[in-house]
């Protein structure tokens, strides 16, 4: 079934950070070839991708008002001290406790360079539930093209801040090194936001820095560019989304 010493046995203490992308290529490799012949082990690996991923796919359709409300109502339940000072408690429990996740996600398996890894997704994690829990979050909803039916995104932000997150979903994986470049439009002028490739589940997120007239644009789409990104969108456009919404 696969050519792994150990089989089943030396592969299954690896998914977790397979799942988390936590592994070098080379280490992967194998693994991925063992999982195309395992069921046993593909069934596991795809528990964990979907526990990972599924605060991401959360994001994207929007939380429920109730749970913001609650959310919110308790980082100013303690009048004593200001208001961002509990705000950014609360963030630091939900923090600590994603890392407590990820260390016992971490358990079984050699740490090498994953750990590093495991520290930037809890990073991403962090600044999206930065955004999430703030009261005055707006969200913009990308629709998918012809091109991508089945895919979707959010954009959020809140006014006065200068960062903004994309997070999307049910985008295809990009394969011969190609991206997914983030624009935005105002009339016939359009300024790029970045590049990113999506996951085997067709996630990902993208965290940029607004312009300082981003009030004036009217548009938010995604393309798919060449590696390495393009001056300007030349590529399939698979995500649209008007910015000018109502209220949130």
């Amino acid at each position: 079934m696969t050519t792994l010493p150990g089989g089943c046995d030396s592969v299954r203490p690896e998914l977790p950070a397979l799942a988390a992308d936590a592994l070098e290529p080379a280490e992967a490799a194998p693994l991925r070839a063992h999982l195309e012949v395992c069921a046993a082990c593909r069934a596991e690996y795809a528990a964990y991708l979907e526990a990972l991923s599924g605060l991401a796919e959360e994001v994207a359709a929007e939380p429920p008002p109730s749970v913001r409300r609650r959310l919110v109502a308790a980082a100013q339940a303690d009048a004593a001290g200001p208001a961002r000072r509990r705000e950014r408690l609360l963030l630091l429990g939900f923090a600590a406790a994603l890392v407590l996740a990820i260390f016992s996600l971490a358990q079984g398996f050699a740490l090498r360079q994953q750990l590093d890894r495991l520290q930037r997704w809890a990073t991403d994690e962090y600044e999206l539930w930065d955004f999430v829990l703030s009261p005055n979050l707006v969200v913009r909803p990308l629709r998918g093209t012809e091109a991508a039916p089945e895919a979707y995104g959010r954009l959020l932000f809140i006014p006065g801040r200068q960062r903004a997150a994309l997070v999307v979903n049910r985008l295809p994986p990009l394969e011969g090194g190609r991206v997914y470049q983030a624009w935005l439009r105002r009339d016939g002028e359009r300024i790029s936001l970045g590049t990113f490739q999506t996951d085997e589940s067709g996630r990902a997120r993208l965290f940029f820095r607004l312009p300082p007239d981003f009030d004036t644009y009217q548009e938010m789409g995604v393309t798919i560019e060449p590696g390495g990104g393009s001056a300007g969108p030349g590529g399939v456009r698979v995500l649209v989304g008007s910015l000018k919404g109502g209220s949130d």
